[in-house]
């Protein structure tokens, strides 16, 4: 990985996306809506934006899938390539939804995830890691962390492990609606917890599995969990 950018400007990506000011101005807009033509090679065709950088150079997105979240644009299933060399610069899977903003010369990449980071906690998409591409030596330059602002403060962190301690656990075999709809939403808030420092919550978080036993797609979304933390703990 190159640091050419400190990791903490990763920060801009996450502030962006929640103030809303990742919504496209009309350069970007107009960058975004530019298609290839048909004669051009591989690399140009058959993609759904272009993100022009102030040298020329480009990044060519295609996507699999799209849709609209609170007016704000979700991809998934995605290819970044060089439009001028080819190279794959990125790529991301179909549990892997994003959001992209192209800004002032650097394309941010916020991957999300369905986290306890809203109102009263209830679960939100949310960006979780910000990737960032941005000019470098004639070419791309690449640089990516956990979104700084994915964690709760001391006090957040006391309600949630006293939320667990208090809760009732059962297996998903002997209460499959009671694991759905409000186990696996604790075990989201001890993820954000454990990844805001909380040991106690990381110890919840692991144990969870075992004494839950998630199953089909709640066992799914634990193994999404296990690899934020796994992830914030690597950085």
């Amino acid at each position: 990985m190159r640091w050419g950018i400190s990791i903490s400007v990763l920060c801009i990506g996450a502030v962006l996306f929640e103030a809303q000011a990742y919504q496209e101005s009309q350069e970007t807009r107009s960058v975004q809506t530019q298609q290839p033509k048909s004669s051009e090679s591989w690399s140009r065709s058959a993609v759904d934006s272009l993100f022009v950088f102030s040298n020329g150079k480009k990044i060519c997105r295609r996507y699999g899938g799209m849709e609209i979240q609170d007016g704000k644009q979700v991809i998934w299933d995605f290819i970044l390539r060089d439009c001028e060399t080819g190279e794959e610069l990125d790529g991301r899977g179909a549990l892997e939804p994003c959001h992209l903003l192209f800004s002032n010369d650097t394309l941010w990449v916020n991957q999300l995830e369905l986290l306890a980071m809203g109102e009263d906690l209830e679960l939100v998409m949310y960006p979780w890691k910000i990737g960032a591409f941005y000019l470098e030596y004639g070419g791309f330059g690449y640089t990516e962390g956990l979104n700084e602002n994915l964690r709760y403060d001391q006090h957040t962190i006391e309600s949630v492990l006293e939320e667990y301690e208090a809760t009732v656990l059962r297996t998903q075999e002997e209460d499959e609606e009671y694991v759905s709809f409000h186990l696996m939403d604790l075990a989201n808030k001890l993820l954000i917890a454990a990844v805001s420092g909380s040991e106690k919550a990381e110890v919840y978080f692991k144990e969870f599995d075992t004494r839950v036993k998630p199953d089909g797609a709640n066992a799914s979304w634990y193994i999404l969990m296990e690899r934020i933390l796994k992830y914030a703990r690597e950085k």
